[in-house]
């Protein structure tokens, strides 16, 4: 996914509410997420100039898993790229037999 077809950027996100800032830029982390899900790369052995612990990575992956973020993730993926082929943005549910 690239930098046009990914969450639109920090800066155009509005400010959180109340709280800590966050330390770390959203697309960073991501950026960080896809690298090492990509390249296979081991948790604990990120590249240097990622600049952000791996336990931050981690924990972001972590938690986004367990929300079940990625499905979402892809299924909002699968139903823009089904709309944009002129297709039903719903996948036909098997039949049970």
């Amino acid at each position: 996914m690239g930098h046009a077809q990914g969450p639109p950027p920090d800066s155009a996100r509005p400010a959180p509410q109340g709280g800590t800032p966050e330390k770390w830029l959203r697309r960073r982390v991501v950026d960080a997420i896809r690298r090492i899900t990509d390249n296979g790369t081991k948790w604990r052995a990120p590249p240097a100039d990622f600049g952000i612990p791996w336990r931050t990575v981690f924990g972001y992956f972590a938690r986004w898993a367990k929300a079940d973020a990625p499905k979402r993730i892809l299924d909002q993926l699968r139903r823009r790229l089904r709309l944009r082929r002129r297709r039903c943005p719903q996948l036909p549910r098997p039949q049970r037999g």
